[in-house]
């Protein structure tokens, strides 16, 4: 006889044998196949190429052409104050991240120092040269791309649950991934990236806290939020922006379960928000020293407060209406045309399908112009980077739904995708391009093979961190130079001159600068570097750009002069235009 099975009844059958059946799960977001899983890995791929092309762009160890960077020997100068009284204008957050690769390796150096040979002939002991920092700034910018890649995961998962959407969140992750102004600063030392990177991730925990309620989702919410603005103080604006959104989002949910509005409105005070609230406060009194030391924290928030620590940068100011103009023209620059364009259509689209999903990614940025931008009455493009998460998640849902359409042609719905995609794409590849050939890299070059090292070169550049790096290689280089410095001294053999940064105010060196482009001084042109691929630049590959100029920072025209001969001519130096 027979043994009869026993079981659940209601439990499913088993399935066939390699067979997989994606079951959509509109509470966890769509199941997980191996496709998807591959397309996310494709995202991520090419995220990582664009960000890692370039990354030696103006590394020395030392401050590099990105001066807000805290690479290499900034972090290595305040690593000692990491646990004392911190004077720093930006909060110790990355500092203790930075801190934690560079430790190790400084200690080791300590024990190991090179020995080094002085001008007069004796040697000397050092543990930090100059290559043991340019290492450790290298370390740096690898763990901006490592964030910069986080990033763009969590908003895929972000995305994903937010709509319940698996195509939804991989184009918001590939929007982000071509955006830019997100990639270029992948590529350097500064906070901005990953102040991205908490954010973003606190974004992902926000809405899993709006979808499960779950008491780890709070208390990861509230520790992402705080690092986040133990970073850098302004995200105070966007978290106060996210705070009423997710208040509101709360609200919705609440009403849609058949509670009053009253009741709705105090849904929120639970204590799971107040475990969120505790692990936000108790952080953020840590890292920004407030128990011990909340001076230090005062004098920070001067800055964004707009009080004096803002009032010598904000002198143009013309009006709140120019400055609004200001912030979305430079939207135009730091997303190309083609994908601000889908974000102009994907936002209305998206407030008007699906309004409580874009309000949490939109009030954050309103807060944050309200608050801070209209206060300190200044705007620059990395302002509104944190942005661009919630950018992405839109252009990510607005593309999907156009995709998922019946009414249109497939050819027609992937054709003005893919020729924003491609000319996105093409604008960070010109991008890494102008930054592995920046034209102060081709001065250096130029300088290295014409020009002997105890030759005197004067650089009209008013700082010399944006300046070509001669000064760090034996050559006896003076910047900023004017020309005014030929009173106490004889006029330099080479004169190092752009176009893009003037040196001074003054009324005589203007004039002397203009007699010297117009090349009726007794200096002759002899090379030019100009950029070659970002506007304007003529290449295709920054056709998203065009025709607002480039990134200020990137690839400034650089013009080389040689002073003339008693003969009235410069020395045989062949002339070279834009060399590469």
């Amino acid at each position: 006889m027979k043994r009869r099975k026993t079981g659940n009844p209601n439990r499913p059958r088993r399935q066939a044998r390699g067979v997989t059946i994606p079951t959509e799960t509109p509470d966890a977001g769509p199941a997980w196949t191996r496709p998807r899983i591959a397309g996310a890995l494709v995202v991520v791929v090419l995220a990582v190429i664009l960000s890692c092309i370039g990354l030696d762009w103006g590394r020395s160890g030392l401050v590099p052409w990105q001066p807000d960077s805290i690479e290499g020997i900034t972090t290595v100068r305040e690593m000692p104050k990491i646990f004392g009284k911190w004077t720093y204008k930006y909060p110790r957050g990355h500092f203790i991240v930075n801190a934690i690769f560079y430790y190790p390796l400084v200690e080791h150096w300590k024990k190991h120092p090179v020995a080094l040979k002085r001008p007069d002939g004796s040697l000397a002991s050092q543990a930090l040269t100059l290559d043991r920092l340019d290492l450790l700034a290298k370390i740096s910018r690898l763990i901006s791309v490592a964030m910069g890649t986080a990033t763009i995961l969590a908003v895929f998962l972000t995305g994903r649950l937010l709509f319940a959407d698996y195509l939804a969140g991989l184009l918001g992750a590939l929007a982000l991934a071509l955006s830019q102004l997100f990639i270029f600063y992948c590529h350097v030392g500064n906070v901005d990236v990953p102040l991205l990177f908490w954010y973003a991730w606190g974004i992902y925990w926000t809405v899993k806290a709006i979808r499960f309620a779950k008491y780890r989702h709070f208390v990861l919410m509230g520790l992402f939020f705080s690092y986040c603005v133990s970073i850098k103080e302004a995200m105070g604006g966007y978290l106060i922006g996210l705070a009423a959104a997710f208040w509101l989002a709360e609200i919705a949910k609440a009403r849609a379960d058949g509670h009053a509005l009253k009741k709705a409105v105090l849904s929120v005070f639970t204590r799971k928000v107040l475990a969120a609230v505790a692990a936000f406060l108790v952080l953020f009194a840590l890292l920004q020293g407030i128990i011990f030391s909340p001076g230090e924290f005062l004098q920070r928030m001067s800055f964004w407060s707009g009080e004096s620590g803002v009032s010598k940068f904000n002198t143009q100011f013309a009006g709140q209406l120019p400055l609004l103009w200001d912030s979305c023209r430079m939207l135009y620059g730091s997303l190309g045309w083609p994908l601000l364009a889908l974000l102009v259509v994907s936002t209305p689209y998206c407030l008007a399908k699906y309004r409580r999903q874009a309000g949490l990614v939109l009030i954050p940025l309103l807060a944050f112009y309200v608050v801070v931008i209209m206060n300190i009455r200044l705007t620059t493009a990395r302002y509104f980077l944190p942005a661009y998460p919630g950018f992405a998640v839109l252009i990510g849902k607005a593309c999907a739904d156009w995709l998922n359409t019946k009414k249109i042609h497939r050819a027609l719905r992937i054709l003005p995708l893919s020729i924003v995609g491609a000319l996105s794409l093409l604008y960070c590849i010109a991008l890494d391009l102008e930054m592995l050939g920046d034209t102060r890299a081709r001065t250096e070059k130029w300088c290295y093979k014409n020009i002997d090292r105890r030759t005197t070169i004067g650089i009209g550049i008013y700082n010399k961190v944006y300046a070509p790096r001669l000064h760090l290689n034996g050559y006896a280089a003076i910047c900023p130079w004017q020309s005014a410095d030929t009173k106490n001294a004889p006029p330099p053999d080479y004169l190092i001159m752009t176009p893009k940064w003037p040196c001074t105010n003054d009324e005589t060196e203007k004039r002397f600068r203009q007699t010297l482009f117009d090349n009726k001084s007794n200096y002759d042109e002899v090379a030019r570097f100009a950029p070659t691929y970002l506007f304007p630049g003529k290449s295709i590959l920054g056709l998203a750009g065009w025709p607002v100029p480039k990134n200020s920072l990137i690839s400034p025209e650089m013009i080389i002069f040689k002073k003339k001969t008693r003969a009235g001519t410069a020395w045989q130096t062949p002339r070279i235009d834009s060399t590469r």
